[in-house]
Formats: structure tokens, sequence, C-alpha cells
């Protein structure tokens, strides 16, 4: 994670294509690591992967995670889809939602998809408010409340 942050800040987009690789490429918590990288140092460097030439691999490796056998992992894939705000991220952010077995991992995409309002976030909201699972209501109901959020269709 370390590593990868410290890439990125020395190369700029210019590693972005091969940090999609590794994402692409790894499992687990490497993969996790390089995916919380990506998240964390493209937010606070502004940079805009949705527009740049990377955006395809990037997004190809973040949908690659999604189905990573470590719940860690695909949680923090969900990170950088809700923040890139780009139509396939909105469809991945979706779908991982309603395929996620792991109901703390779904509880808290929920919870990335509303603070870094992704344009799914509405959506996902209210289909966790009508949830049977408990978890994820509960988280639903939690987000209403603090934030006084409508949700979406």
């Amino acid at each position: 994670y370390a590593a990868a942050l410290s890439w990125v800040e020395l190369e700029g987009e210019a590693c972005l294509p091969e940090l999609a690789q590794r994402i692409q490429e790894s499992t687990g918590m490497v993969r996790a690591g390089f995916a919380r990288a990506l998240f964390h140092v493209t937010n606070y460097l502004f940079m805009d992967v949705v527009h740049s030439p990377a955006a395809d691999p990037v997004l190809d490796a973040l949908e690659a995670a999604l189905e990573d056998d470590l719940p860690e992992t695909r949680l923090a894939a969900t990170m950088p889809l809700a923040w890139l705000h780009h139509p396939r991220s909105t469809i991945a952010l979706q779908r991982a939602f309603e395929r996620e077995p792991d109901l703390d991992v779904k509880s808290r995409m929920l919870m990335h998809s509303i603070h870094l309002m992704a344009p799914v976030g509405p959506a996902l909201l209210s289909e966790a408010l009508h949830s049977p699972d408990e978890p994820v209501r509960q988280a639903a109901e939690y987000l209403v409340r603090t934030y006084a959020l409508k949700a979406g269709v």
C-alpha cells in the first residue's frame, strides 16, 4: 500500500496502466492494498482517472477485484469505484452490492457509496432500506438518520 502510494505520487498518471495491471494480476491482500492506494492517492492528488487514457484498464482491474475471494479486497475495490463517478463504476457497484454475500462488507459498500457521493448511492440506499438483512438495513437507517438522506430509485 505505502509503496503504491509513493509510486503514484512520483510517477503520476503515467503509472496508472501498470497499477491497473497489478490490481488485475494480484489477489487477496496485495490486490486490496493496490486498490486502497489507487483510491487514496488519486483522491488527494485530484487525479482525473475517468478522463485519462487509463480509465478502462483501471475500471477493468477494479471490476476484477470485486470478484476476489477476500472480502477486504472486494470492499477496497468499492472505494475507488464510488469515487470515480464513471458509468461503468455505477454498474459495477450496483452488481457488487446485489451479489455481496458478506453483510458487513455489503453495509460498508453502502457507506462508501454514500460518503463518496457515488451516483448509484441513492439507489443502493433505497434497496438497503428494504433489505431483509438486518445489518444492511441498519446501516441504511443510520445514514438516513445521520445525514437526513432520502433514498432514490
